[in-house]
C-alpha cells in the first residue's frame, strides 16, 4: 500500500493521479491534477519523499481539463482501436 499523498484531498473537487513506473513504495512516478492549486502536477517518490518535477497552470481551470480529456476518451471510443 502506498498510502495518501500529502495532497489528498476528500471532496467532490478532489485530486486525481495516477502511479507509474512503479518499483516499490518509496520509488515511483506520478502525475495528475491538483485541484486545488489548479495544476497539472508531474513527480516522483524517493526514499526523502514526494518530489515535484514539473508543475503547470491549466487555462481554464481543473473542469476544463477534465472536460477536454473526457471528449478526447470519447472521440477515440468512437473511431476505435488504430489499425
Amino acid at each position: 500500500m502506498i498510502g495518501p499523498s500529502p495532497w489528498s484531498v476528500g471532496a467532490v473537487s478532489a485530486n486525481s493521479y495516477i502511479v507509474f513506473d512503479y518499483q516499490d513504495q518509496h520509488d515511483f512516478k506520478f502525475a495528475g491534477l491538483d485541484t486545488a492549486h489548479n495544476k497539472i502536477v508531474i513527480g516522483h517518490r524517493d526514499a526523502a519523499g514526494w518530489q515535484i518535477d514539473e508543475q503547470a497552470a491549466v487555462a481554464g481551470g481543473i473542469g476544463r481539463a477534465r472536460a477536454q480529456l473526457a471528449e478526447a476518451v470519447g472521440r477515440q471510443r468512437l473511431r476505435g482501436p488504430a489499425s
